[in-house]
């Protein structure tokens, strides 16, 4: 699971692995693709509609993947613009992103394009109950300032050829990852034809918002987001009421407890005899630990795909040709591992 982290918190090799990454996808023309793909999508539901956050998640998760080509460890760094608010700021030195106005051509003008956003705008956008209200002003003012502020190509239809572009787009994506995570009832909300929650995100027709809205899920987290887990986990079961329970654990020290809920986030997912778990594993391969699941008299396996204490889906494990393969006795399962 990667981290995501304000470039602040970069050691010194990180960045110098980040910035050779840039070098290195811009030498394959990946960059220049990219802009052409924002700039030729610029006024087609990629901004002003609904699909907005969705179409640029993907669109990080994908550069992202083109970066990680170079080497396995990189995450893209995210730059708070409601905190980092000068041209002298470390993120515009020449060890830095500073060097690319230059050598990439891209024009910048620092601060001469208006204000940036403020915190008190970003904390009034992440108090919004609905999405509708959340994304509109989210782009703008909060994602439109930072563009024309740094002016140049990042102030153009074609911004991705500016290496800011995903550090400003990655700081947006956390903030709607923060939202969603406050607002877990929120539903998404199609402002209109074809930029539904199943309609295909423009360039990419395979993908769709719904398949973006988890973004752990998608293999990635952010440190103000989600901290790493100390230590491990125990899962408890109480076998009369069927709750069960997750608890942190720092060595032999609890450090925290939370019980099982189910889908919907709120309600606990009770589960009773005669189920019971028999292994804890990351079925899935997104970092996070997974329940399974065996009924003793019908002989069904369940997978529980997890988010800490969250149950986010569960199946029925498949035989070869597609049907339930249904153990019972005097089959046990006697352990679950990866690899």
């Amino acid at each position: 699971m990667g981290i995501r982290k304000n470039y602040r918190s970069l050691t010194a090799l990180e960045r110098d692995r980040f910035v050779q990454a840039l070098f290195h996808v811009k030498s394959t023309g990946f960059i220049d693709q990219f802009a052409q793909i924002h700039a030729q999508h610029f006024f087609h539901n990629i901004h002003r509609s609904s699909q907005f956050l969705p179409w640029h998640r993907e669109m990080l998760l994908r550069f992202e993947r083109a970066l990680r080509e170079f080497h396995a460890d990189i995450t893209i760094p995210y730059w708070d613009s409601t905190v980092d608010r000068s041209p002298s700021d470390p993120l515009w030195n020449n060890s830095f992103l500073g060097q690319f106005n230059s050598a990439w051509g891209l024009n910048r003008a620092l601060g001469a394009g208006g204000p940036l956003p403020t915190q008190q705008q970003v904390e009034a956008n992440q108090g919004r109950d609905d999405y509708d209200t959340f994304w509109r002003e989210l782009e703008n003012p909060i994602h439109n300032r930072p563009h024309v502020w740094v002016g140049g190509v990042m102030g153009d239809v074609a911004s991705p050829g500016d290496p800011v572009f995903y550090l400003h787009h990655c700081w947006i994506d956390l903030l709607w990852a923060r939202w969603q995570r406050e607002h877990p009832d929120a539903p998404f909300v199609s402002s209109g034809p074809g930029v539904g929650l199943d309609d295909p995100l423009m360039e990419w027709p395979d993908r769709t918002p719904a398949q973006v809205l988890n973004h752990r899920a998608l293999g990635y987290e952010y440190d103000v987001l989600d901290p790493p887990a100390r230590g491990r986990k125990l899962v408890w079961h109480h076998r009369d009421s069927g709750e069960t329970q997750i608890w942190q654990m720092d060595g032999h020290q609890l450090v925290r407890r939370a019980t099982v809920v189910g889908e919907d986030g709120v309600n606990p997912a009770f589960v009773g005899l005669p189920f019971e778990i028999v292994g804890v594993s990351d079925l899935d391969g997104d970092g996070r630990a997974d329940l399974v699941w065996h009924h003793r008299d019908t002989g069904e396996t369940q997978s529980w795909f997890m988010d800490g204490h969250q149950l986010l889906r569960r199946a029925t494990v498949l035989g070869e040709d597609g049907n339930p393969a249904f153990v019972g006795l005097p089959f046990e399962i006697v352990g679950v591992g990866e690899g």
